[in-house]
């Protein structure tokens, strides 16, 4: 929640600056195809429509094709500086996607061929691209030794413009890793550059920069909402152009009212930053503000307006794959549900943020997770735990925050003071009608450079050390890289064994379905739809015959994967148990689920203690009687959809799965459906439903689901499984397949 409003557009900020020549219409770019056909001249033009797709439209995949276009033509004649051009945006295309590691491959290849042409600019701008993507990938030490070489080049370049973008970006790496001493420093260098080169808009942005480091100092507020107002002022003159950066501010300005407990004015600003970022079509600072109003909602006591706010935020950040926004977005949602009263909710949030944290080695929100784990756990009661939590959450505060830092801050401020006063003093020299006074500023000009002298003369001491722990460092992680290969390569042959066992899993989980000779036989006009996510599957479908009846079931198992299908394992063994120990005339649908509940609570030994697992599944189980014609259906959450002369007839569910629960001592509900002949009968997981997709990249839903049977019912059953299946095909595009997928129907003949 204290990570400030740089953070989520860095990826803009850093690349922007580098791709702001004039850009080029994409249908004149087109039309000059037709014109030219040299091969050369061709492979420059896909190339530079591969560039405006991505820069201009947003557009990666059209990138990717037109720039793989000019990469083939290139094979053709040389011409190694645009080969390195086109692999560098091919990765740039994939950072957009999301899709790191591909990138890294063709940023490697590019950096390959303008290594041996000692192109500075062109390799600069690949340290930057590179740290971009391992910054994505929440690879913090990655990121900060490509921008770090990306610095020493635009050094020997000499681009001010370019180095002060450096230090900006290095300074908000360092503070996202809690190294705060190091960030101001990158700081105060970037302002000191931008008021050389007089550029109002970096001004801004490292006066913005520094205000961050004053308030995650968690004591100087103060001081945080000097800076912040100094930059909002620039902004607000500069006009349209800079209104994100504004709104930003207005945020930040925001989250220090809400620390002053000022909560009126916090929403204020929370709201018009929202409206400008509304007004800007820009969904990560919109997610990003929800998040802010969430946490503020929570502390005025609207913990359902707050916990919605959260939950756009979380669901957006989910999409994008920002690790780090996910973490503060659990953390926040923990917040709430403590409030709330709602204390295991709270601990499972805040348990799978610390593990992000832990990951990306956030350190300063590891502490405040700490604090907010032992105030849940103080709440239930457990006071060795919150103890425990609390202890370790002292612990790193202490390390994080204590009085060298606070004191380091200051000396480089004070550093930065002297310096910009000794060129105050420079230029009242040239005034001889004050020669007076320029003799004692001199006297006192030299006093200042003798100090600062000393002090970066220690600097430099300091400095020089670093530099040969550094050079040791080196030789320690060669060493340690020659050990992790020997254990990448351990780490692949598991991988290919455990692969070969989860597949060899899968033929015997497949054995235990039924096979299509039996379905054929009980249920010749019938169809199922069954795409597992992974290679095995926690989704099953169950059929036999007892006398004149016939059992068919879908069940949905707790997870997917190698825990899913253990529970399907179990789930058809206890349908076998049940329906081979009951006689036909007692054979109901409500006695099978209750003794499947039983079944399963006994096996897992759940007692529905706090805490413990509460792994089950959900389950529709028909008994089709062809005699009486009627359904005998009970369902644990799954419904049963019944078409009849063009209209859908919907049966409730249980709301409770087949496992322990709160209404554990509830039976499940049998109901008896008269049928008629071309009655069809559709039972189905949440799979497909849930499933994400579509141009808004949102759930299928049950509405939609409920219309497209409604639509094919007619057809004959294969081919009503085809239309679902290309449906999904089409709805899925772009996606990946999120659950379990399982859709049975059977028409009744």
């Amino acid at each position: 929640m204290k990570k400030n409003c740089f953070y989520t557009f860095l990826f803009f900020l850093i690349l922007i600056p580098i791709y702001t020549s004039a850009q080029t219409k994409i249908d004149t770019l087109k039309s000059l195809l037709l014109s030219d056909q040299t091969t050369e001249r061709t492979s420059d033009i896909y190339s530079k429509l591969g560039e405006e797709y991505i820069f201009t439209n947003l557009n990666p995949d059209s990138s990717i094709k037109f720039s793989i276009k000019a990469y083939e033509l290139t094979k053709e004649f040389k011409n190694d500086y645009l080969k390195a051009f086109i692999l560098k945006n091919i990765g740039i295309a994939l950072i957009y996607k999301q899709e790191y590691d591909s990138s890294f491959y063709y940023f490697d290849k590019s950096l390959k061929i303008i290594s041996e042409l000692d192109s500075l600019d062109i390799k600069s701008e690949l340290y930057n691209v590179i740290g971009v993507a391992y910054y994505y990938k929440g690879d913090f030490e990655k990121t900060l030794e490509n921008w770090t070489n990306e610095l020493n080049l635009n050094f020997k370049i000499g681009n001010k413009e370019h180095i002060a973008r450096n230090l900006n970006n290095l300074g908000v790496i360092h503070k996202n890793m809690d190294q705060y001493e190091d960030a101001i420093y990158y700081y105060q260098e970037a302002l000191k550059i931008e008021e050389e080169r007089e550029d109002s808009s970096s001004i801004a942005r490292a006066l913005s920069n520094i205000g961050n480091i004053y308030f995650h100092n968690r004591s100087n507020y103060v001081q945080a909402l000097e800076y912040y107002n100094k930059a909002i002022k620039i902004y607000s003159v500069l006009g349209p152009k800079e209104k994100e950066y504004e709104a930003d501010l207005l945020n930040s300005i925001g989250l220090i009212y809400d620390k002053q407990e000022n909560f009126t004015e916090a929403l204020k600003k929370f709201n018009t930053a929202l409206d400008i970022f509304t007004n800007l079509n820009r969904d990560v600072k919109i997610a990003e503000t929800q998040n802010y109003l969430g946490v503020l909602y929570s502390k005025l006591g609207n913990f359902q307006m707050a916990s919605d706010y959260i939950k756009d935020s979380y669901k957006y950040y989910t999409n994008i794959g920002a690790k780090p926004k996910i973490a503060e977005t659990l953390k926040a949602q923990g917040d709430i549900f403590l409030e709330w009263g709602k204390y295991q909710d709270a601990l499972n949030a805040y348990s799978k943020s610390y593990e992000l944290s832990v990951e990306l080695g956030i350190k300063s929100d590891i502490a405040d997770l700490y604090h907010k784990i032992s105030e849940t756990y103080a709440k239930l009661n457990n006071y060795k735990k919150a103890f425990d939590y609390h202890v370790l959450s002292t612990d790193l505060n202490d390390s994080l925050f204590g009085e060298k830092m606070n004191k380091q801050i200051a000396e480089f401020q004070t550093l930065y003071e002297t310096e910009k006063k000794d060129k105050e003093i420079s230029l009242l020299n040239k005034d001889k009608a004050l020669q007076d006074a320029t003799l004692k500023r001199q006297r006192l000009a030299i006093w200042f450079f003798t100090i600062g002298f000393a002090v970066i003369s220690v600097l430099l001491l300091f400095i020089f050390r670093l530099f040969r722990q550094k050079q040791k460092a080196n030789i320690i992680l060669e060493e340690k890289n020659e050990k992790i290969s020997l254990q990448r390569d351990h780490i692949f042959q598991q991988n290919k064994e455990i692969t070969a066992s989860i597949e060899y899993a899968s033929r015997i989980q497949t054995a235990l379905l039924p096979p299509q000779e039996l379905i054929d036989k009980l249920i010749p006009d019938s169809f199922t739809l069954f795409k597992p996510r992974d290679i095995v599957s926690g989704d099953y479908y169950w059929l036999s015959q007892k006398g004149n009846k016939i059992i068919s079931v879908t069940a949905d198992c707790t997870g997917h994967g190698v825990p899913g299908a253990f529970m399907s394992m179990l789930g058809i063994s206890f349908l076998n148990e049940i329906i081979n120990v009951t006689n036909e005339e007692n054979l109901k649908s409500d006695i099978v689920l209750n003794e499947m509940r039983t079944l399963i609570i006994s096996s897992l030994r759940q007692t529905g203690s706090i805490g413990e697992s509460r792994d089950g599944m959900d389950m529709t189980l028909c008994i089709i009687d062809k005699e009486k014609m009627e359904v005998d259906f009970a369902g644990a959450y799954n419904s049963l959809i019944l078409l009849r002369d063009n209209e859908l007839l919907e049966t409730k569910a249980d709301k409770m799965p087949i496992g322990i629960h709160v209404k554990r001592s509830n039976n499940f509900t049998n109901h008896i459906i008269k049928l008629k002949k071309g009655d069809i009968l559709y039972t189905f997981s949440d799979g497909y439903v849930d499933q994400f997709g579509g141009t808004d990249n949102t759930k299928f839903r049950k509405k939609n689901f409920k219309e497209l049977l409604l639509k094919i019912h007619m057809e004959d059953m294969n081919k009503q499984k085809d239309i679902l299946e290309k449906t999904l095909k089409d709805w899925m595009e772009g996606y990946e397949q999120i659950d379990d997928i399982l859709v049975s129907g059977i028409r009744i003949s």
